[in-house]
């Protein structure tokens, strides 16, 4: 098996009020790529678990790892 694609950095917990006047806790991830590439995504507090968090993360970190991952030109 090889190394995984990415690697969570840092959790940054945030509170946001909704137009309705209700705060919000959600929480910010950010990780970096097998090849370097970081990004952040959000996740809400009731999907903040290990399995919803790489489901939210996996997609870009795929959309990341194939614009730095080198293409050979034949």
């Amino acid at each position: 098996m090889g190394e995984p694609l990415f690697k969570v950095t840092d959790i940054v917990e945030r509170r946001r009020v909704t137009p309705g006047g209700r705060i919000q806790k959600y929480y910010e991830v950010h990780f970096t790529t097998l090849h370097g590439g970081s990004a952040t995504v959000e996740v809400s507090e009731a999907d903040f678990v290990a399995d919803k968090v790489a489901d939210a993360i996996m997609p870009l970190a795929e959309t990341i790892e194939a614009m730095l991952t080198p293409v050979k030109i034949e």
